[in-house]
């Protein structure tokens, strides 16, 4: 179900005072700039953004997103040891995520998500309903596979989210 920007702003304000979270002019301008940027976003774009900047100081931006995503609200995606994205995660949205680990670009996975499928077998097989799941995918990106006398990649991490 694909939302607008503004319901999107609506459902995390609802979602906010439902888990109790204060509202505030420095809540409201991360959730307004988390609503308008369909990707994932990092902390360090959303503390310099001159709105929110306008509001509160970067560890103001981080406790909220700390609270945000203790509630559900927003979803951590990619390269957790290094640098945290987040994008709202409205019920209904739904985004997998090709993740750069050399340059750290996020894309969109293209196509239909084949966890779907599975999804459907395993309540089907098991009687186990998912709420959401989680899906990236991590490798190089076509720039960074082009890069002349880039041969390294960092270290393969074993490192599995399923949600």
């Amino acid at each position: 179900m694909a939302r607008s920007k503004k319901e999107l702003f609506d459902w995390a304000l609802t979602a906010c005072r439902e888990n109790r979270i204060k509202r505030t002019r420095p809540l409201e301008s991360v959730l307004r700039y988390l609503a308008q940027h369909d990707m994932p976003t990092s902390w360090s774009d959303l503390s310099e953004d001159r709105e929110i900047k306008a509001t509160c100081n970067a560890a103001t931006v981080f406790r909220i997103a700390t609270k945000l995503e203790r509630a559900g609200i927003l979803r951590r995606v990619g390269l957790h040891s290094r640098h945290s994205h987040y994008v709202l995660s409205a019920p209904g949205r739904h985004c997998d995520y090709l993740i750069c680990r050399n340059c750290d670009k996020i894309l969109d996975a293209p196509g239909s998500c084949p966890i779907h499928k599975i999804e459907e077998e395993v309540e089907r097989e098991l009687g186990f309903h998912a709420d959401f799941h989680e899906l990236e995918i991590y490798g190089q990106c076509r720039e960074c596979q082009h890069k002349k006398g880039r041969t390294s990649h960092k270290p393969t991490h074993e490192h599995h989210t399923h949600s």
